[in-house]
């Protein structure tokens, strides 16, 4: 896939001693609204002096009487001499610390592992923020903290902020900007600016409380002139460095760090590493296959289910959906601790050829992984990668937006769509050259069906839209882009665009 042209927004403001502002910047934070006391007193403004009497400001959080997390880049140009760190969600009315040392993850570089723990010179008397393990899915919603800028441009502000936003897919992300497998991405929403590095990224546990589950990293922005999709956060998981954390500070044990799972997803014993955010008693894989390929072989979609229970057999239902709705329904059963691999599942199950939706069922949470789209041809085995990472999609129920879409003599691409809801809708998928209209593409699909189509107009670096003359219910949408040459896929989820 053609990858647009992005920005990295670093999220470190520089300020003066003595001046009353910070230096203005392009980017002031967007979305949000200001936090109320006590509302996260555990919240951390960090002041890290540099040369020339200048300083550093970031956020940070209180995980330990004696240890703030942040960012390690916060701390690229520090001089040496104590971070100063106030509490609170206002500056200059809690308490107030000095850091005695400073530690950056081993594995720190920027783009890997930007996680570092401040040390202060004695204890902090407020309760510290919970850390959970829990990894968020396609579509969750998150609260972001900080004390960056404001839609004013002004930095750092005198109040706290928090804003909500909503996880995106991991490959989406990281086909388009620079993560890694420690990260996270989240967007459609309130977005991170300067100033705001450091600070936690979290999810609510009730009224006014959250557990966090990640430290902010860094913004990312497409380039001027691209569609308007807001800004992209990218967030270092708690779960990818508790260990670390655990080195340091009084957390010595997992079941101190929260939970670990999603509300509706009871714990998993002894998965294999590779499963261990992937348990879910619901699974929808929106496009697979079993037909003909245009030069000779069959297509084929392959994928693994794993039951990871110790003393319970599972019953899996399988369902898959066409062009009508439902076209056929079947028991799988998985024995306890054991996984199945099936090479060709549209035939292995149902003896069907074609394509469509697939949705997997069962009573109890199971897993479900590599979801790979294939075809074995005389030159090798071309693959085209449905989920690579063992992860439950989520329906959409608004507009949302793909990048990056090229259709000329190397490439080709299809577009699809499932209908997961209960009645009919008509979806359009429009697609753009940067801002002119090229084609418009109509699925008028009955309750639970799917329908894959092509683009038949040449763009490089476009992108498409999907929407509805009427309100959006339950859909998943994708798109495939084939190397023509290799016959290579590539299949990306779009992000959610806000109404």
């Amino acid at each position: 896939m053609k990858k647009p042209f992005l920005c990295l927004v670093l999220l470190v403001p520089i300020f003066c001693f003595g001046e009353s502002r910070m230096e203005r910047d392009e980017h002031p934070i967007i979305g949000g609204s200001p936090l109320q006391s006590q509302e996260a007193p555990w919240l951390a403004w960090v002041v890290i002096p540099k040369n020339n009497e200048q300083a550093i400001s970031c956020t940070g959080s209180l995980i330990d009487p004696y240890w703030v997390l942040t960012a390690a880049h916060c701390f690229d140009e520090s001089n040496g001499d104590p971070a100063l760190v106030k509490f609170g969600e206002f500056i200059g009315t809690g308490e107030t610390r000095s850091s005695r040392a400073i530690n950056l993850h081993p594995d720190y570089d920027f783009h890997a592992y930007d996680v570092a723990l401040i040390e202060l010179d004695r204890p902090v008397h407020v309760d510290p923020i919970p850390l959970s393990l829990r990894e968020p899915i396609v579509n969750d919603p998150v609260t972001l903290m900080g004390f960056g800028k404001d839609e004013t441009g002004n930095s750092p502000v005198s109040t706290a902020r928090k804003g909500d936003a909503t996880a995106l897919l991991w490959s989406f992300c990281a086909d388009h900007f620079p993560m890694n497998v420690e990260q996270v991405c989240v967007g459609s929403g309130a977005f991170v600016g300067v100033g705001d590095s450091g600070g936690p990224l979290l999810v609510r546990t009730g009224q006014d409380h959250w557990n966090q589950i990640g430290v902010i990293h860094t913004l990312v922005s497409s380039r001027a002139g691209a569609p308007s999709f807001g800004g992209i956060t990218i967030a270092t998981k708690v779960s990818a460095i508790h260990e670390w954390l655990s080195e340091y500070t009084s957390i010595h044990r997992d079941d101190d760090l929260g939970d670990t799972d999603s509300p509706q997803d009871p714990p998993v014993q002894d998965v294999p590493r590779e499963f261990l955010e992937s348990v879910s008693k619901h699974w929808v894989i929106p496009t697979s296959v079993n037909s003909p390929g245009r030069f000779g072989g069959i297509f084929k979609t392959s994928l693994i289910l794993w039951n990871s229970h110790r003393d319970k057999e599972l019953t899996v239902t399988a369902s898959l959906y066409g062009s009508k709705g439902l076209v056929d329904e079947k028991p799988i059963q998985l024995k306890p601790m054991t996984y199945s691999n099936f090479p060709n599942f549209l035939e292995n199950i149902f003896d069907y050829q074609g394509g469509g939706a697939l949705e997997l069922t069962s009573p109890d949470p199971f897993s479900v992984s590599r979801v790979e789209v294939y075809i074995d041809t005389d030159s090798g085995r071309n693959i085209t990668v449905v989920s690579a990472l063992p992860f439950p999609l989520r329906p959409y129920s608004t507009p949302t937006l793909a990048l990056g879409v090229t259709v000329n003599e190397d490439y080709r691409t299809n577009i699809g769509v499932f209908n997961a809801s209960p009645s009919r809708q008509v979806i359009m998928a429009t697609i753009y050259r940067p801002s002119n209209k090229l084609q418009e593409i109509k699925f008028d699909l009955p309750a639970k069906s799917w329908s894959q189509k092509s683009i038949s107009v040449q763009l490089k670096n476009g992108f498409v839209i999907w929407n509805s003359p009427n309100d959006l219910q339950s859909y998943y949408p994708y798109i495939v882009e084939v190397d023509n040459e290799s016959q290579d896929g590539t299949l990306t989820y779009p992000i959610p665009l806000s109404e």
